[in-house]
């Protein structure tokens, strides 16, 4: 069996022999981490190291790049199909058009990412590139702040190949409601959207049926629906982070999802009987998660959650506060358990919880840490 290493990092300044060495090891290695400076000499870093490797598809460039470096990693790299550009340690200002010059090139190119830390903006210059982008399907903005044109751009050209999208911005995007307006008009075959500018607020959003969308993320401070919002007819994974949207804009866009199999609230402040009701008329939920934030009567709205989702089999509770409140769950779930003729799982988040009785043999504690992924629900 031949040596496999999924990812191969590679410094610039790294010593050219042991990186001869290591791209011989793991020749058939299709993944590698570019950090270069501004001087690094990429012939060399070639001739050397990156022409040992046998087929590379996945490309992530980090570090103080320049124009021209890009330009000849589209020479030498011409059949990727995954670029990443982490440009959260540049100093270095590249550009307008050099990202596009690049991608352009890149006939092959099925995943486009730029992340950042919230304080870079760029301007892409999509419009040269996209024309030659035949097979993009993924495109991620993680904390770099795009310009409205450039969205334009984006959408018109290639919204309707889209499957994946995910825009995620730490502050506040200008014409947030006008962008994801954007992405239900045009992008007609998207599979999942991750929309997440907590900032930001989405005021009267009209939804459109995307018939193919299965997964929607929604993390913006405030959002609310026009009334004629069309219900989707797929969706069956839905994320709502929104921290000012009162009950009754939850039970409306509850209710434009009929399908959902799994719903994660991750602020409950304003929940409450509208959001419940909407949630009772989800015949097909198998999940509910939530955390705690910003709800006072932690226990009761769980009840209320437990009561409500008919069909749920699965729940995923925050940390309780004390051994008091754990209790008070752990009753919740155990008359739930007796009542329904299905297996209930139920996990809590935090510290291990001491079990001082017998349960019932239908409901399966699940130990969840701190740090849980489960809960790391930006993925990409």
């Amino acid at each position: 069996m031949k040596n496999r290493k999924k990812l191969i990092a590679i410094r610039s300044d790294d010593d050219f022999d042991k990186l001869n060495f290591l791209s011989s090891f793991y020749s058939n290695s299709k993944a590698i981490e570019l950090s270069l400076d501004a001087g690094a000499n990429l012939s060399k870093l070639f001739s050397k190291a990156i022409r040992n490797l046998q087929e590379i598809s996945y490309l992530k460039l980090r570090g103080d790049f320049v124009d021209k470096q890009l330009e000849a990693l589209s020479r030498e790299l011409s059949d990727l199909k995954c670029v990443h550009f982490d440009l959260s340690t540049k100093t270095i200002e590249i550009k307008h058009n050099a990202f596009a010059m690049m991608i352009s090139s890149l006939a092959n190119l099925e995943m486009l990412k730029f992340s950042c830390n919230g304080y870079i903006s760029i301007e892409l210059k999509f419009g040269k590139a996209l024309p030659s982008m035949q097979h993009l399907k993924s495109v991620i903005f993680d904390d770099v702040k795009i310009s409205e044109h450039d969205f334009s751009l984006l959408f018109d050209a290639k919204g309707k190949d889209l499957e994946y999208l995910c825009i995620y911005y730490s502050r506040e995007l200008i014409n947030a409601s006008l962008v994801l307006q954007e992405i239900f008009i045009k992008c007609k075959k998207l599979k999942e959207l991750h929309f997440r500018v907590q900032h930001s607020t989405i005021e009267n959003l009209k939804l459109v049926n995307i018939p193919t969308l299965n997964y929607v993320y929604f993390g913006v401070s405030k959002l609310t629906l026009n009334a004629a919002s069309e219900k989707f007819t797929n969706v069956e994974n839905l994320v709502l982070y929104l921290n000012h949207s009162t009950d009754y804009d939850f039970a409306q866009i509850l209710s434009r999802f009929p399908t959902l199999k799994s719903v994660i609230f991750l602020f409950v402040g304003n929940l409450s009987v509208l959001t419940l009701k909407a949630v009772s008329n989800l015949k097909y939920l198998r999940k509910i998660e939530f955390l705690r934030s910003g709800h006072e009567d932690f226990v009761n709205l769980v009840k209320g959650f437990v009561a409500a989702a008919h069909t749920c089999v699965n729940f995923f509770v925050d940390e309780p506060k004390s051994n008091a409140e754990f209790n008070d769950l752990l009753d919740i779930f155990e008359r739930l358990a007796k009542q329904r003729n299905a297996n209930i799982k139920v996990g809590l988040r935090g510290d291990r919880w001491i079990v001082s009785k017998n349960l019932p043999p239908n409901l399966k504690l699940i130990d969840v840490l701190k740090t849980s992924s489960v809960f790391d629900l930006f993925k990409y």
